[in-house]
């Protein structure tokens, strides 16, 4: 019990946090639920508002069987008749009938209540409609098509007038706007609040080493910190050549450059990749820093944009390329000598062909054997090749660009990666020749190495 109660807190928790940062990032969703709603139920209240207005007058019913009796209101069983009666009688279909025709109308126009005050025969009438001098008409008839009708029940009866309103100026209901308002903007918030829970429920994101180590088999062989503070966004990937990132990214870094460092030596690869199931994982930025690490510690490098979609290797590095300068869609297609695409890092040891502009279609550029013919030149004149790929559930040029690799590094966000994208991705990548042989987490809330 005492287990089962700790899973059920661990999942309480679980729950609040996943709520919370996606309250984060989808906290405009909830003002503009809120406000949507807010309006709509503001010209709700606008459009449906029916100015009401009410007349009333209190009377003492005296029927002629306790005129011998009494002449105030002690006479209880007389009371206790009338009091059982004067309503009925009121809103019966006969009088309605009567008072209806008084007022040319086929039915009631206005609504009638009736009430004993007390256990005496003192009752009220009450008149609520949409016109003031009609509930005045209704109630003067009511007053004088009465004892008609109450004869059949109670005999004769007649109706002392105790006081009666006047005719209302201004109707008793206000139009109250904000009250709409506030009521629907209400109900949309607590809208946003379920759609909130319910996507948090449904949440299948990778949130820790240990949930991402239960689904694939390959080593997690660290995880990396956000690469900044996080207070301000930018614009593009800062790599550690520039030095701004902070010290535990760097430490992060190079913890995870040598423990691939080690499995690649002891298998004598000469090339991976660098994938990540989706994009916005960091894969890109990973593979650069990797690079630049690699290449600091004397290793040449050679590092190769193959995500020909969405090439971004040349911005990661902040190379200074002219916009339609050819790169590897171009070298690969045959448009471009390796000579044009081979460019310079500026930093020692680093070697790099970027992607060049960006193409919507992938062909034969992986099949064609250009792209083999350039891996194993490259394996003959680095120490290392790193290859950024495309993401690898979205779509299959990530599997082609692997085919002629040794093996790959899968990069997973943390809190942001699928874990049926995450599975999905590595084991298509399983089913080449270069299946996956570790995993990074990227962007945790902290390192755990």
């Amino acid at each position: 019990m005492q287990e089962e109660a700790k899973i059920e807190k661990i999942n309480i928790t679980r729950l609040l946090y996943t709520a919370l940062r996606h309250l984060k990032h989808t906290w405009f969703l909830g003002v503009l639920l809120t406000i949507l709603f807010a309006a709509l139920g503001a010209l709700y209240q606008w459009r449906s508002y029916s100015p009401q207005y009410k007349v009333h007058a209190s009377f003492v019913v005296n029927a002629a069987s306790s005129e011998t009796v009494t002449s105030t209101y002690t006479n209880k069983e007389t009371a206790k008749q009338l009091n059982e009666t004067f309503p009925y009688i009121l809103t019966s279909g006969a009088l309605s009938k009567i008072v209806a025709s008084d007022l040319g109308y086929d039915t009631l126009p206005v609504r009638v209540n009736a009430e004993a005050l007390g256990d005496i025969n003192l009752f009220r009438i009450v008149v609520t409609g949409s016109e003031p001098q009609l509930c005045m008409d209704a109630l003067n008839s009511i007053i004088a098509n009465y004892p008609e009708v109450a004869k059949y029940i109670l005999g004769t009866t007649t109706l002392d007038l105790v006081n009666m309103s006047k005719l209302p100026d201004k109707p008793f209901n206000t139009l109250n706007v904000k009250s709409g308002a506030k009521k629907y903007g209400v109900m949309g918030l607590l809208l946003y609040l379920a759609i909130l829970v319910f996507r948090s429920l449904l949440s299948r994101t990778v949130n820790s080493k240990e949930m991402l180590s239960r689904y694939i088999s390959v080593p997690i062989l660290g995880t990396i910190p956000q690469i900044g503070s996080g207070k301000k966004k930018r614009r593009s990937p800062i790599q550690i050549a520039k030095g701004a990132v902070s010290g535990q990214y760097r430490e992060a870094m190079e913890t995870l450059r040598v423990r691939i460092l080690a499995r690649i030596q002891h298998r004598n690869w000469k090339s991976i990749y660098v994938t990540s199931s989706m994009a916005g994982e960091g894969k890109t930025t990973m593979a650069t820093n990797l690079a630049v690490l690699m290449a600091n510690h004397g290793k040449s490098v050679m590092l190769m944009d193959a995500d020909l979609r969405y090439p971004s290797v040349s911005r990661t590095l902040g190379l200074d390329r002219e916009k339609h300068a050819p790169g590897m869609n171009e070298y690969l297609l045959g448009t471009a000598s390796f000579e044009e695409v081979l460019t310079k890092s500026g930093i020692p040891n680093l070697l790099v062909i970027p992607g060049g502009p960006a193409i919507d279609r992938v062909g034969d550029q992986f099949s064609n054997g250009r792209y083999q013919q350039l891996i194993s030149l490259m394996k003959e004149k680095v120490d290392l090749v790193i290859v950024d790929t495309p993401p690898c559930a979205m779509m299959d040029d990530a599997a082609m660009a692997a085919e002629c690799l040794d093996g790959g590094l899968l990069v997973v966000r943390k809190d942001y990666a699928s874990i049926d994208a995450v599975i999905a991705g590595s084991e298509l990548m399983g089913k080449t020749n270069a299946p996956l042989f570790a995993c990074a987490m990227n962007f945790a809330d902290t390192r755990v190495l």
